[in-house]
């Protein structure tokens, strides 16, 4: 199967972003021809490069003629299918809070997959796509780069907040450091808002016991056998236990608009974390959500999409086509309108610096000046002077 593979970045680690990777590495091993389109690369785009895959930044240089286009992020999503007009594709929905997530409208997108059962109601009531158009294609983990857990018999002592968006000096990484100090733990951060990125998260999380993350990073901490509290930038959730497991899981380990945010009551949640439930996770993890049953059914969602008839209406594409651009003119101007505002108040600042600089400098001279006739001066004067800087220290005097 030859399949060109879209994705927004291929630049820093990211839940789609490793999601592309490792699908399009297992693909690949398992023969089928692979090509990745993305306008923007990285690190994550020489790795693949190395591992013998083909990267792009044009779909139309894609060097063979696809069979299907699995497609994610609907600016690229667009850009590939209208460069290869006899392709099907599958949109792959990894998240329905980035802008550039939203599912676009085309006829030949003919099924979409989502990581959860929440996103299926979001696309039916937000997009009118039915169920029977959808594959449900749970979140997974990699053996391979993550084979250890942590030692069952190690107490609870070490967390680890790990997520690339959460502001350093917010409220919500203040009170769980408040938390985990209240309990005992050492708290360590990493991620990319934290300028600690991690490349090989697989040989450091087993030596943590519990981990504040969300979507891929939480599951692949619960496999290392460590207790996971979900955490976005601004809110935390309940303590994923054995009890809660499913119901985190339908929402990919995420934290869903209408629950309410844990963070007063994160004390409590820790007391009520228990060790000897990890290792039973951990093993449900690693049977049920590997890379290669994803891989499985992913194989099995294209087959099912290839078996579909091709619709061949360049009308109806030309004015999917129109409906999307018309759906990008405002988020456009909206930008370029704040882009302007801010260069303006950039200037304006820059102004104002000139300004107070300028009668600093015209200050400073006067200073100089007074100094000077103070220092030329009588006794009496220079002992003034002497009193007027020791009264004024900490001023520009």
């Amino acid at each position: 199967m030859k399949i060109l593979f879209t994705n927004h970045r291929l630049k820093e680690r990211g839940g789609s972003e490793l999601f592309t990777a490792e699908v399009t590495t297992e693909l690949l091993h398992r023969g089928h021809e692979i090509a990745i389109f993305s306008t923007v690369g990285g690190p994550i785009a020489e790795g693949l490069r190395a591992a013998g895959l083909t990267v792009i930044e044009d779909p139309a240089a894609c060097p063979f003629t696809p069979d299907l286009i699995h497609s994610q992020h609907h600016l690229e999503t667009m850009a590939a299918l209208t460069a290869w007009p006899h392709a099907p594709g599958l949109y792959f929905l990894h998240g329905y809070g980035p802008w550039e997530e939203r599912p676009p409208l085309h006829p030949r997108l003919l099924h979409y997959a989502v990581p959860c059962p929440a996103f299926l109601k979001w696309l039916d009531k937000a997009f009118q796509i039915p169920a029977s158009h959808t594959h449900l294609i749970r979140n997974f983990f990699d053996p391979t780069r993550f084979p250890h857990t942590r030692p069952t018999s190690r107490p609870l002592q070490r967390a680890l907040i790990f997520h690339n968006t959460m502001d350093p000096a917010g409220a919500t990484c203040a009170a769980i450091t408040s938390a985990c100090h209240s309990a005992g733990y050492t708290l360590e951060t990493a991620g990319a808002s934290f300028g600690k990125v991690i490349e090989n998260p697989g040989s450091i999380l087993p030596d943590y016991d519990l981990l504040f993350a969300s979507g891929r990073s939480a599951m692949e901490a619960i496999a290392c056998g460590c207790a996971v509290i979900p955490v976005t930038k601004g809110e935390t959730g309940p303590w994923i236990s054995p009890e809660n497991f499913q119901e985190n899981l339908d929402v990919n380990f995420t934290i869903p608009p209408d629950i309410p945010s844990t963070i007063a009551d994160l004390p409590a949640i820790l007391r009520r974390i228990r060790p000897d439930t990890l290792p039973d996770m951990a093993a449900r993890v690693r049977q049920e959500h590997t890379l290669a049953r994803a891989t499985d059914q992913l194989e099995t969602a294209y087959e099912a999409l290839l078996a579909l008839p091709l619709p061949q209406d360049p009308a109806a594409e030309s004015t999917a086509l129109a409906h999307y651009l018309t759906s990008l003119a405002a988020q456009v101007k909206q930008s370029d309108a704040d882009r302007s505002h801010l260069m303006e108040k950039r200037d304006e600042a820059t102004r104002r610096g000139t300004r107070w600089k300028e009668k600093a400098d015209h200050l400073r001279e006067q200073l100089d000046h007074l100094q000077h006739a103070m220092e030329s001066g009588s006794w009496w004067q220079r002992r003034l002077w002497r009193q007027l800087r020791r009264s004024s220290s900490g001023n520009p005097l």
